[in-house]
C-alpha cells in the first residue's frame, strides 16, 4: 500500500504508485501519464499527445495536429477544435442549455442537448424536435417518426417503417439481384422472405 512499481499491468508498459491515490505514475510506449490526487490533477505527454486534467475546473487534450479539446467547469461548458483536412472546425456546449458545432461539410446547433437538435450537411438535414418523440430528415435518408405511434425511414436500398413501436413494423431491403422482407407484429407474427 506505501509504494511500488508493476510491468506489464492493466494494458500499461509501467505503473508506479506512492501513497495510492497520492501520487501514479503510468506509461504506455513513449507516452507518459502522471497523476497526483486521482482524478483530481493528471498530466500525459509524449508522443504527439498532450492531456491535462484539474478536475472539475479545467481540462485539455490535444491529439497532434488533429484536434484541441479543453472543458472548463465540466460538464457545464465543453469545445473542441478540430483540423482534419475534410472536417475542421470547431464546437462548443454548455450545458445543459445549447450548443454548435461548425465543421467544414456540417453545422449542427442545439437547444437543451440533445433534446433539440438540427444538423445541415451537404447530403442530409435533420431535426429533432424533441428527441427521441418528433425525428425528421431529408437528403441521403428520409425519415419521419413520431415515435412511439408511427415512422417511416427510406434510404437507398431499404426502408422501414413501424406503428406502435415496438408492436408493428416493416423493413424492405433491396439489393439489386434479391429483396429481403420483414414483418413483425408482436407477440404474435413475424415473417420474412
Amino acid at each position: 500500500p506505501l509504494g511500488g512499481k508493476v510491468r506489464e499491468f492493466l494494458g500499461q508498459d509501467e505503473i508506479s504508485f506512492f501513497l495510492f491515490p497520492f501520487r501514479i505514475k503510468s506509461s504506455i510506449n513513449e507516452v507518459t501519464t502522471r497523476h497526483i490526487l486521482w482524478p483530481l490533477y493528471m498530466r500525459t505527454s509524449g508522443k504527439g499527445v498532450y492531456r491535462f486534467r484539474l478536475f472539475p475546473f479545467y481540462m485539455q487534450s490535444r491529439l497532434r495536429d488533429n484536434y484541441v479539446k479543453r472543458s472548463v467547469m465540466w460538464p457545464f461548458y465543453s469545445q473542441a477544435e478540430f483540423f482534419y483536412p475534410e472536417a475542421s472546425g470547431f464546437g462548443y456546449i454548455v450545458f445543459p442549455l445549447w450548443g454548435h458545432i461548425k465543421l467544414t461539410a456540417e453545422e449542427t446547433w442545439m437547444v437543451i442537448p440533445p433534446l433539440f437538435r438540427g444538423t445541415r450537411t451537404d447530403q442530409l438535414t435533420s431535426m429533432y424536435l424533441p428527441y427521441p418523440f418528433f425525428q425528421y430528415s431529408s437528403g441521403k435518408v428520409e425519415k419521419l417518426y413520431f415515435f412511439p405511434i408511427w415512422g417511416e425511414k427510406t434510404r437507398q436500398g431499404s426502408s422501414s417503417s413501424f406503428f406502435l413501436w415496438p408492436i408493428f413494423d416493416w423493413l424492405t431491403v433491396n439489393k439489386g439481384d434479391e429483396v429481403f422482407r420483414r414483418f413483425n407484429a408482436l407477440p404474435l407474427w413475424y415473417s420474412h422472405e
